[in-house]
């Protein structure tokens, strides 16, 4: 949950839905998650934020996973075709990346063509706008799937334990590194 203007709010829950789930009404999707909230150490001033939202101005969607061996491994070229932002690289809203991540494959995808289109070669331009990504678009897709673990696990000892003993740490410093990239030369 974040601020977003002195009036408005932007926030998030995520959770493992059933097929029974897909068909809900946003008034029924936030009350479910008022339930989920009350039940769990969450403050009471989050919920109450919560219970005051304009569920109708809610927007339910589903969250897409890729896996990091898929960006490092995948295809993500075909001819003058290139797969970037979200697309390349899902991630959840909390580490607050998205749009920075997709600014990024902008400018290496703007220097890797600029190159390409001189030459007439825009699929090696594509094609090294993929190798250039790969690694750090995995990193970032890692940390998101772990950070999502964490908040998300029912093991209620796995939480504990690596959420406020073990990942604390880590964690806050692997997110550091996600924030502090510099595009360079490529």
């Amino acid at each position: 949950m974040s601020p977003s203007t002195e009036k408005s709010v932007y926030w998030y829950f995520a959770w493992y839905s059933s097929e029974n789930d897909k068909d809900e009404s946003t008034t029924k999707i936030g009350q479910f998650i008022v339930r989920k909230l009350l039940d769990s150490k969450v403050p009471n001033e989050i919920i109450e934020v919560i219970q005051k939202s304009e569920m109708d101005q809610m927007v339910p969607c589903s969250l897409k996973y890729r896996t990091p061996f898929s960006l490092l491994f995948g295809n993500i070229t075909k001819r003058n075709i290139c797969v970037i932002g979200d697309a390349f690289h899902p991630m959840t809203p909390d580490l607050g990346q998205g749009s920075c991540i997709a600014l990024e494959d902008s400018v290496i995808l703007s220097r890797c063509l600029s190159e390409a289109v001189h030459q007439g070669k825009i699929e090696e331009g594509l094609e090294k706008f993929a190798k250039v990504r790969r690694w750090r678009c995995a990193k970032v897709v890692l940390i998101a799937y772990i950070v999502e673990f964490i908040y998300t696990t029912k093991w209620e000892l796995v939480y504990e334990l690596l959420r406020e003993k073990v990942l604390a740490g880590i964690m806050a410093g692997a997110l550091l590194m996600v924030a502090n990239y510099d595009c360079g030369e490529v």
